[in-house]
C-alpha cells in the first residue's frame, strides 16, 4: 500500500529534475464538454516526456 510518506519522499527526490508546466486552455474541448477544460503541456518537461519515471530511475538508482 502507498502511504502519504511515499509521495511526499517521491516529490523530494524529484523535484529538482522537473519543472513546473504550463496549462493551456482549451477552447474547443471546453465547447465540447460544457466545462473550462485546461490541457496540461507534460511534453515540455525536459525528458520530453509526461513519463519521468524512467528517466529518473536512470540517474536515481
Amino acid at each position: 500500500m502507498i502511504h502519504a510518506t511515499d509521495i511526499i519522499d517521491a516529490y523530494k527526490i524529484s523535484k529538482s529534475d522537473l519543472h513546473r508546466t504550463p496549462m493551456a486552455h482549451s477552447p474547443e474541448l471546453s465547447k465540447i464538454s460544457g466545462a473550462n477544460v485546461f490541457l496540461k503541456m507534460e511534453f515540455l518537461q525536459y525528458t520530453g516526456s509526461f513519463k519521468t519515471r524512467g528517466f529518473l530511475l536512470k540517474y536515481t538508482v
